[in-house]
């Protein structure tokens, strides 16, 4: 084997090649379990190989945990390297500073929060460990980083949808990336996990058929007259849109007129009280989150009683509505859910040597939660 391998001359396969003979040496016993292996200048030499080529391939068996490196001492063979091989390291990838309860918005903190439970909990249950790494946020944008080595010795990765998307699509050139939302395709070693939102849309419209209603209105915040790509507001105003189509496929009327956008701020409360003065359709659908208790406060004002005069709902994970509005209908997106879904997609790829077949298990079940806002309909 060495000898074939001398005579290749394409350092990329040489690379591989050195890889595959030090792997066939610690699992045949060559090199003993909990016994030091050869040196990297004795490596180097009898494949005739740069020490830092050779250091890169055994930097790779370390993050396979065939191998520890132990300083001032050299490398030894990881004695429980048979187990500790098939346990996927997956690691949570999120931007520094932004993820700290203080610096998020209420559900943004409930997305995070919910997909880390999921992780953790999949991890148990699916054998995975776990881990959480904070970045900055501009990571990703030089060619190399001591973030991106140490996110290149975890098995995969997983991003929120929308975060640290040059980080993302970099990543995901050398090892599996998962993400939580985003773009259903990429280059590279990339898989997404979402919910059915159109499923999500048409359950809400069949269930305001149900409370006897026939105009909706959908009410989000406004975005920029220049957004970003990835701003959250223009995400919605697009959600808005779909919104709309599954309603009128269900027979519903959705007037322009009802279809609202509002600025966020002072003069918020004064929108929307002049809107809902001047009439107002059966049911309105708050796309934001942070809508729904400045709807209940102008309602209030003008005496319009919901879930009797108007009927209500919001979408979000939970985490807000059952906290400040508990008598909300919404859509309740499986975060979750989500969290456990990619570690079970993750630890499927690295044990099935990079075979993974999705078969729509990317786009996860929506409930609706019932509650006062459309009573009298159960």
């Amino acid at each position: 084997m060495v000898e074939s391998f001398l005579k290749n001359t394409d350092k990329a396969h040489r690379c591989t090649q050195l890889l595959e003979i030090l792997l066939q040496r610690i699992e045949s016993g060559q090199y003993e379990r909990g016994k030091k292996i050869d040196s990297v200048r004795s490596l180097a030499a009898e494949f005739q190989m740069g020490k830092a080529t050779v250091q890169n391939v055994l930097r790779e068996l370390e993050a396979r945990r065939y191998i520890c490196t132990v300083p001032g001492r050299g490398v030894f063979v990881n004695p429980d390297f048979e187990k500790e091989k098939k346990t996927v390291r997956l690691a949570l990838v999120i931007p520094e500073g932004k993820s700290a309860p203080e610096c998020m918005p209420p559900e943004d903190l409930g997305i995070v929060s919910g997909i880390q439970r999921g992780l953790l909990s999949g991890g148990e249950q699916f054998g995975a460990k776990v881990d959480f790494v904070h970045v900055p946020i501009d990571t990703g944008k030089k060619e190399s980083s001591p973030q991106i080595k140490n996110l290149s010795k975890y098995d995969a990765l997983v991003f929120i949808s929308g975060q640290l998307n040059t980080l993302r699509t970099r990543m995901a050139q050398s090892m599996p990336v998962f993400c939580y939302g985003g773009k259903s395709s990429a280059d590279g070693q990339y898989y997404t996990v979402n919910y059915n939102r159109f499923g999500a849309h048409t359950r809400l419209a069949d269930h305001i058929l149900q409370c006897g209603c026939k105009t909706v209105g959908i009410y989000s915040f406004s975005a920029p007259e220049k957004p970003e790509p990835g701003n959250p507001n223009l995400y919605l105003l697009r959600r808005a849109e779909m919104f709309r189509l599954a309603c009128q496929k269900a027979g519903l009327i959705v007037r322009d007129e009802d279809v609202r956008q509002f600025t966020p701020g002072d003069t918020l409360q004064k929108e929307l009280t002049e809107t809902l003065s001047g009439g107002h359709p059966d049911f309105i659908f708050c796309n934001n989150v942070y809508l729904v208790p400045e709807v209940y406060r102008a309602c209030m004002k003008l005496r319009i009683l919901i879930g009797e005069d108007i009927r209500l709902a919001g979408q979000g994970t939970g985490y807000t509505f059952q906290g400040i509005v508990p008598s909300l209908t919404y859509i309740k997106v499986p975060v979750f859910e989500a969290g456990l879904r990619l570690v079970e997609l993750a630890c499927e790829y690295v044990n099935g040597d990079g075979q993974l077949n999705m078969n729509g298990r990317n786009s996860l079940p929506v409930e609706l939660e019932l509650n006062e806002s459309t009573s009298g309909c159960r």
